[in-house]
C-alpha cells in the first residue's frame, strides 16, 4: 500500500522563510504542494488544486490575506497563520479561532500546530499516515515514561 503524506499550500512572500518552511514540513513527511508568495496567485492556485492544509503569512505582497481565508473556509480547507505580524482582537472575524503562530516559531510548535490541523480534518485516503510530529511527541512520552520508571526504581 503506497501511503501519500498530507499536501500543504505554503503562502509566504519572503522567500528565505517559505524555503524553510517547506524543508521543514518535508523532513517531517508532508508534501508541499504549493509555495506562493501572493494573495492573488494562492487564489488562482487554489481553483484548480486542492491541499490538505494551509500556512499562510497575514501580510503578502498584494496585501492582507483575508480573500485567501475566506477561499479556504469556504472550501473547508484548514489552514494557520504563521506571521510576523501579532493576532490581534481587531481583526476580521474570518480570524477568529484560526491557529495564529508568530514568527519566529520553533520547529516542534511549528510541526505540532500543523499535526493538530491537519488531525481535524478527516484523511480517508491517507489513515496511517504517521506525522513526524507524532512520532516526536511518542517518544518524547516514551522518554518521561521511563525517566520516571528509573526515578521510582532509585528510591
Amino acid at each position: 500500500m503506497c501511503l501519500t503524506p498530507p499536501r500543504c499550500l505554503i503562502v509566504e512572500d519572503q522567500a528565505l522563510i517559505g524555503m524553510a518552511l517547506e524543508a521543514c514540513l518535508e523532513e517531517a513527511g508532508y508534501e508541499v504542494a504549493g509555495l506562493i508568495a501572493s494573495r492573488a496567485g494562492a487564489l488562482a492556485w487554489l481553483e484548480s488544486n486542492r491541499p490538505e492544509f494551509a500556512i499562510l503569512d497575514y501580510k503578502l505582497k498584494d496585501g492582507c490575506c483575508l480573500e485567501l481565508v475566506r477561499a479556504l473556509q469556504s472550501l473547508s480547507i484548514p489552514f494557520l497563520i504563521y506571521s510576523g505580524v501579532p493576532c490581534l482582537r481587531e481583526l476580521a472575524p474570518e480570524f477568529q479561532d484560526v491557529p495564529w503562530l508568530e514568527k519566529p516559531t520553533g520547529r516542534p510548535g511549528l510541526l505540532r500546530a500543523i499535526a493538530k490541523l491537519v488531525s481535524s480534518k478527516t484523511e480517508p485516503d491517507n489513515p496511517s499516515f504517521v506525522h513526524a510530529s507524532d512520532a516526536l511527541q511518542a517518544s518524547a512520552q516514551s522518554d518521561q515514561s521511563r525517566a520516571a520508571a528509573e526515578a521510582t526504581l532509585d528510591q
